[in-house]
Formats: structure tokens, C-alpha cells, sequence
């Protein structure tokens, strides 16, 4: 349905596909507060503020009610390739890739829509922003069940259960910190050979580290028990 509307000399027309940029704008607002429509509305529309203002309550409301509506995306079809940018292939991905989708991710998909895209697809951001963001989509919700697989896959590595009762923010900072600490592991804590280490597949990357980690659990628990002996012989 094409939709448009006058206010005075200047016209608006309700988009008939959001784009990947003007959906990523949107969805800042928080609509579940009362508000927030008319940013909304208006962030999608390209209009004013105050243009939403003049306009007959009714109007308004029903102009809101379509936006609302093109904002509502589904699982569509995964589009394999995207003006000839191809989607990336989640089981060769290298460790970057990876950790930029994962950072991307739990940072809130709405906010990095844009860059969790380029990331997906290869693509320049600028690019991406002018894509419909129904084609999109689909390569979104398999990244979501992707990275949950993944987790799960590694569980001894990213240890969930303790993070279940931090906050958001904190959830963040942990992520950022943790594959700072990853990478800096299979480094060796050598800066230059950072690019090296992220050029390498993921899975090869999280089976090195949870081997690591797991060696490193080990020798802990056996200085332990190497501890307690010590003290039982002393008594």
C-alpha cells in the first residue's frame, strides 16, 4: 500500500521497505512507552516532529499503526548473496569474524544491525544501510541460532552459568574482556601476533582454548590436592 501525506508545500511518504539504516535508527525508540510513537513515526517517515503534531489524531495514529507494521520482519528466505555480496560461511569463519559478530550481538542486534550485516555479508556499512531490511533478516535469525549452538558446543569455554545473574552492561564488558584475553592467550602476549591468531578459523581457535583452559583447571585442582597432602602430613 502506498502511503503519503501533505503538510503544507512538503510531502512524506511512509516507506514500503525499511531499509537496514532506518530500521536501526527506529528501533531505538522505545514504543512500548506511549511517547515514543511519534519519534518513531517520524524517524521512519523522515519527517519532523512537528509535522506529526499538525496532523489529525486519527491520521497520525493510523500512519503509526503501518509503521509499526513494516517494522515487523519474519524468517523470509535467506538471501545467499546480496547485490553481489555473498553471506558469509559460518563453519569457515575466521576468529574475527567470530568475535565481531558475538561483541555485535550481545551488544543488542537492533542497535548494531548495520555492522552485524556488514560483518555477515562483507560488505561495506554504507552499503548495508541502504539494504531492505527484510532481506536481511533471515541471515540475522540464523546467526542467533548459529551463535547458540556455538555456545553450547564450547560450554566448558564460555562458562554461561556464571553469567546469568549479571547485568547487561556488565554481560557486555565480560565479552569484550574475555576475547581480549582469548586472543592475547593464543598470542602468547605477543601484540604483533595478534593478526595472525584472528586470521585463524574459529572452531580451531575455541578448541585450543578450551583444551587451554581445561589443562589449565587441572593442574589447579592437582596443586590442591598437593596442598592438602602437605598439610595433613604437617599436622
Amino acid at each position: 500500500m502506498d502511503l503519503h501525506f501533505s503538510i503544507g508545500p512538503d510531502k512524506y511518504q511512509v516507506p514500503k521497505h525499511i531499509t537496514v539504516g532506518v530500521f536501526e535508527r527506529a528501533i531505538g525508540w522505545d514504543i512500548s512507552e506511549p511517547k515514543n510513537l511519534k519519534p518513531f513515526t517520524a524517524t521512519i517517515v523522515g519527517c519532523p516532529l512537528t509535522a506529526l503534531d499538525i496532523l489529525d489524531v486519527d491520521v497520525a495514529e493510523f500512519i503509526t499503526a503501518i509503521c509499526l507494521q513494516r517494522m515487523q520482519l519474519d524468517e523470509g528466505t535467506l538471501q545467499k548473496e546480496i547485490d553481489g555480496f555473498k553471506l558469509i560461511d559460518f563453519d569457515t569463519m575466521t576468529f574475527a569474524n567470530f568475535i565481531d559478530l558475538d561483541t555485535y550481538t550481545s551488544s543488542g542486534i537492533g542497535a548494531n544491525l548495520s555492522n552485524i550485516v556488514a560483518v555477515l555479508y562483507d560488505a561495506p556499512k554504507e552499503t548495508v544501510l541502504e539494504w531492505d531490511a527484510v532481506l536481511i533478516w533471515p541471515a540475522i535469525l540464523l546467526l542467533t541460532k548459529f551463535r547458540q549452538s556455538v555456545y553450547r558446543e564450547y560450554d566448558e569455554f564460555f562458562e554461561l552459568g556464571d553469567q546469568k545473574e549479571a547485568s547487561d552492561e556488565a554481560k557486555e564488558s565480560n565479552i569484550q574482556l574475555m576475547w581480549w584475553e582469548a586472543i592475547m592467550a593464543l598470542a602468547d602476549e605477543v601484540f604483533l601476533h595478534i593478526h595472525q591468531v584472528v586470521e585463524r578459523p574459529y572452531k580451531e581457535c575455541l578448541n585450543y582454548l578450551t583444551w587451554k583452559k581445561s589443562k589449565a583447571q587441572k593442574e589447579k585442582l592437582n596443586n590442591l590436592r598437593i596442598k592438602n597432602d602437605i598439610q595433613k602430613r604437617s599436622r
